[in-house]
């Protein structure tokens, strides 16, 4: 089994992106602006109440769409010679098999295992003041995966959010990690969910503890109840992502510098900027660039995903 240059782990799912008036938000019983997880019934049948203001489906998921930007930069800049690898569950479905089509498309190795039941999904509403609400499906992307199929890797990214689960995928994730670690392997680890994360302070001193990558934002070093002061001291190497205001990159606890936000005409949609910067970071750190010019990568990759809706926005 070949070695891969990245290896990102999730949960995939699709994406269905639809807008709604917060009247309908409130009539789902959904919290506006939050995660909601749900029974395959229930997003169903929101997904029957949102047909007429559906606006697109495309694949999603933070490790998937940090591999669609890796791979994107990957052929812009024509080095491609760098393999970026995706891992998780699917099922023999539809919304499967649209996923193995398009990170094959996007030129990303597949590692997904195939279970028996449901890809999952996630009804993503956006509402008149663009805020946005998901109704969250996981399907088959809970489950557990076979590590011993998984390739090694020079650096493994996975998020807070898949170490956190309920359903075995947590400790399959977790297992990997380890693996990666007594191998050498550089590790990356993406926070994210406020309220997770708030819920999980010691779990996720530990996990920063092995990783030598940690990316998050303002409202996830605030759920931590951390300051800049403590937030570049979570890993050798930390990126704060602070939206328009750029970013701050600190390397052993301090930091090296101010990352400003690459301007942008019009921002469409926020979706995906955050695994936008993790992905445009890491191809620079795998490239050889330093810290910052990775911060700076980052930065760049960000502003081209707030251009359109939604997170596939390198296509084309």
């Amino acid at each position: 089994m070949q070695k891969v240059d990245i290896l990102c782990l999730g949960t995939p799912l699709m994406d269905i992106f639809a807008k709604a008036d917060e009247k309908f938000i409130k009539e789902a019983d959904l919290a506006r602006g939050c995660t909601n997880h749900l029974k395959d019934e229930e997003v169903a049948k929101i997904e029957q109440l949102l047909e007429e203001g559906a606006i697109s489906q495309y694949p999603g998921d933070n490790a998937r769409n940090v591999c669609e930007g890796f791979s994107y930069l990957e052929k812009t800049h024509n080095s491609q010679g760098k393999v970026c690898a995706y891992a998780g569950n699917i099922a023999g479905d539809f919304f499967g098999y649209e996923i193995l089509r398009n990170i094959a498309k996007m030129g990303i190795e597949s590692y997904l295992q195939i279970k028996k039941g449901k890809t999952g999904r996630i009804a993503c509403i956006i509402d008149e003041e663009k805020e946005r609400t998901f109704a969250v499906h996981l399907g088959v992307g809970e489950g557990g995966m076979d590590v011993g199929k998984l390739p090694s890797c020079k650096w493994f990214y996975v998020t807070s959010i898949t170490l956190l689960a309920k359903g075995e995928i947590s400790k399959s994730a977790y297992e990997f990690m380890e693996k990666c670690k007594k191998e050498g392997s550089k590790i990356t680890l993406s926070l994210e969910s406020e309220n997770m994360l708030k819920e999980n302070k010691e779990k996720i001193t530990r996990f920063c503890k092995m990783a030598d990558v940690v990316f998050l934002n303002m409202d996830e070093m605030g759920a931590l109840g951390l300051g800049e002061k403590e937030v570049g001291k979570l890993a050798n190497l930390v990126f704060l992502k602070k939206g328009k205001n750029g970013s701050c990159v600190f390397e052993k606890g301090k930091k090296l510098a101010d990352v400003a936000a690459v301007p942008v005409k019009k921002v469409v949609d926020t979706t995906g900027a955050g695994d936008a910067y993790c992905a445009g970071a890491l191809w620079a750190l795998c490239e050889g660039k330093s810290d910052v010019e990775a911060g700076e990568e980052g930065a760049k990759l960000a502003a081209r995903a707030v251009s359109k809706i939604g997170a596939g926005v390198f296509e084309g």
